[in-house]
């Protein structure tokens, strides 16, 4: 898939849902991920966290996932 990944803002790290080193993605659309989904980015495997369909009319245009080294 393509996809692009990017820290997350310290303001959004709580320690608890959002861990220091967990990555925001942004995937295009075609499979959708699954919680507990590996991706692999730069040559390390993450685990796919939680996955949020970004849907305008009822359309998936991408998937942001978070994503857990």
């Amino acid at each position: 898939t393509t996809a692009a990944v990017f820290a997350y803002d310290q303001k959004y790290i709580d320690g608890t849902l959002i861990l220091q080193g967990d990555q925001r993605a942004y995937l295009a659309p075609g499979q959708e991920p699954k919680q507990g989904d590996k991706l692999t980015w730069q040559s390390r495997d993450h685990q796919v966290v939680a996955v949020k369909p970004v849907s305008p009319a009822g359309i998936p245009v991408l998937f942001e996932a978070q994503l857990r080294a």
